[in-house]
C-alpha cells in the first residue's frame, strides 16, 4: 500500500476537510481522499448561512453544539486566515427570517418563546415590521413583510473560500489530501483498514466517512447505521450593486462582492440536480415579496444541489457496529458547524470516538422499531 496514516477521511467537503483540519492540528497523520470536482458537491449549493435560529427545535443537544460552534466560529475563522490568507467573508452580523404574512410571524414568535424556555442562553428578539425598517434603511419592504425574527447569533461566510481555506490549513498543518480518486472499498487489513480507490490503496488505523449522499454504499458494506433522504436546493445569484443589506437571512444575503444569492427550494426528487422554471419562480417570488427592488436587478445565475439531510435534520455521528475503527460524520449544516467539526468533534475522534460521547446522534435512531 502507498501511505499508512492514523485517520483517512474519504470526502473533502466542508464537513470532511473541517475535521481533516482539525485532526491534522492535533498531530494526526491524517489523509483526505476526495473525489472529482465535478461529484455533487454540497458546497456548492451552499447559502452560506451560519444559523442558529429554530436549529434542534426538537433535539435540544442539536441545538447546543450549534450554538457551540456559532460561539467557536469568530477564532476558527481568524485562525484559518491568519494561517491561509484566504478572507472567508465571515460576518457576524445576525440573522432575520422575515415572515410575510401574520401566520408566519406568529408561528416564529410560538418557536422564539419556546427555544428561550429550553435553552436559556438562546438569543432572538421577534421584529414588528417598524422595528425592521428602523433596522433596514436602506431598504424598501414588501407590503406583505409583517416582522421577522431577528438572532444576532447567526451570520454568514463564503462557503466556497472556506472549502478552500480548510483544504490549505489541512494541508499545511500537515495533513495529506488525495483527490481526484474515488473509494470503491474499504475492508479490514492487519488491525487497520485498507481504502481501495481507482488507482491506489491506502491504509489507516481508522476511516472516518465524511462524503455526504456518496456515503450511503460504504457505510452499508461496514455496518454503519446511516439513513440519508437527499434533497435538491435551487438558488439564484443576481447581478453586483452596492451593499444595502448588512445581514444574513434566510432565503437571501447580499455576498461580500456586491451580488445577491437567493434561495432555496426543497424538493424530494431523488439525485436530480437539473434547475427548473418553476424552482427559479419560487425563489424569485419569496425574495420579490421582502424586497420588491431586487426586480431591478438581472440574475446572472441558476443553480441546483443536493443537501445532505437526514429525515430528522439532526446530524449523524456514528461508529460501525461491527468494525470499531469505522465512523461517519453526516449533517445539512456543514458550514455553520465547520468550527464544532474542528474543534470537539475532531478531538473526540482523535481519542479514538469515546463511546457515549454523541449518543444523541447515532444513526441507529432511524432503525426500524428504534423508538423516538
Amino acid at each position: 500500500m502507498d501511505r499508512e496514516f492514523d485517520i483517512a477521511i474519504v470526502g473533502g467537503g466542508i464537513a470532511g476537510s473541517a475535521i481533516g483540519y482539525g485532526l491534522a492540528k492535533a498531530g494526526r497523520r491524517v489523509v483526505i481522499v476526495d473525489g472529482s470536482d465535478h461529484g455533487l458537491r454540497a458546497s456548492r449549493t451552499n447559502h452560506g448561512l451560519i444559523w442558529i435560529q429554530g436549529k434542534g427545535a426538537n433535539c435540544p443537544p442539536y441545538q447546543r453544539v450549534t450554538r457551540l460552534s456559532s460561539r467557536l466560529w469568530p477564532s476558527f475563522a481568524a485562525e484559518l486566515q491568519d494561517l491561509t490568507g484566504i478572507d472567508l467573508e465571515y460576518r457576524p452580523s445576525g440573522g432575520l427570517n422575515f415572515c410575510v404574512s401574520e401566520a408566519q410571524f406568529e408561528a416564529q414568535r410560538a418557536l422564539a418563546e419556546r427555544m428561550v424556555g429550553s435553552h436559556p442562553d438562546y438569543e432572538v428578539e421577534i421584529c414588528e415590521r417598524s422595528r425592521l425598517e428602523n433596522m433596514l434603511p436602506g431598504i424598501r419592504l414588501g407590503p406583505k413583510v409583517c416582522g421577522a425574527s431577528f438572532s444576532p447569533m447567526d451570520g454568514h461566510v463564503n462557503p466556497l473560500l472556506t472549502l478552500r481555506a480548510l483544504l490549505d490549513g489541512f494541508v499545511r498543518s500537515g495533513g495529506t489530501l488525495v483527490t481526484g480518486e474515488m473509494v470503491s472499498a474499504i475492508t479490514p487489513a492487519d488491525g487497520a483498514y485498507r481504502l481501495t480507490t481507482n488507482s491506489r490503496a491506502i491504509a489507516a488505523e481508522r476511516v472516518v466517512l465524511a462524503a455526504g449522499n456518496e456515503s450511503t454504499e460504504l457505510a452499508a458494506s461496514l455496518d454503519l447505521p446511516l439513513t440519508l433522504v437527499p434533497q435538491r436546493g435551487q438558488l439564484l445569484v443576481t447581478e453586483r450593486v452596492e451593499p444595502v443589506f448588512p445581514f444574513a437571512a434566510s432565503g437571501l444575503r447580499q455576498n461580500a462582492t456586491g451580488t445577491f444569492q437567493l434561495g432555496f427550494t426543497n424538493e424530494n426528487v431523488g439525485r436530480s440536480v437539473d434547475v427548473t422554471l418553476s424552482g427559479g419562480n419560487s425563489i424569485a417570488n419569496r425574495a420579490l415579496n421582502i424586497m420588491p427592488d431586487l426586480g431591478k436587478l438581472r440574475v446572472v445565475r441558476h443553480w441546483a444541489g443536493l443537501r445532505v439531510l437526514t429525515p430528522d435534520g439532526v446530524p449523524i455521528y456514528d461508529r460501525s457496529r461491527t468494525h470499531p475503527g469505522v465512523f461517519v460524520a453526516a449533517c445539512h449544516s456543514a458550514v455553520t458547524l465547520a468550527a464544532f467539526h474542528a474543534g470537539p468533534l475532531a478531538d473526540w475522534l482523535s481519542d479514538g470516538g469515546p463511546v457515549g460521547h454523541y449518543q444523541d446522534f447515532s444513526g441507529s435512531r432511524f432503525d426500524v422499531g428504534a423508538t423516538a
